[in-house]
């Protein structure tokens, strides 16, 4: 009996890895996603990607990072190209932002988890 509850737990394990190695990453995935559409010298303009509005997901002043994506082996991957500033909001899904460092294109994305808070305004 006691055989038959170890074999069961080893079958429940080689399953949950098995799942979990279909995951590129485990953590949080960023939800929040704008695309650069525009760049022009050290302004950027992006298009809010979702269902809400550019303003309930960025925050004007906040810095967020943008990330290029490139194929992985079997899986899409993303590395950071740069940092930019949200300084106005253009419409419900366009947002203006100010390159502060790195190499941004356009088609790179910016990414992040967490909505705009209350007290960041």
């Amino acid at each position: 009996m006691e055989m038959l509850k170890i074999s069961r737990a080893v079958i429940a394990i080689s399953l949950a890895v098995a799942a979990l190695q279909g995951c590129a990453t485990l953590g949080v995935q960023p939800r929040n996603r704008a695309e650069v559409v525009v760049k022009t010298d050290d302004t950027v303009r992006l298009l809010h990607i979702g269902g809400r509005e550019a303003q309930a997901d960025f925050c004007l002043g906040e810095i967020v990072p943008v990330y290029r994506w490139y194929a992985g082996g079997r899986y899409v991957k993303y590395r950071e190209t740069g940092k930019v500033k949200i300084t106005r909001y253009e419409g419900e899904h366009y947002l203006e932002a100010l390159l502060l460092e790195g190499d941004v294109k356009e088609g790179d994305m910016v990414r992040k988890a967490g909505g705009c808070l209350e007290t960041m305004k």
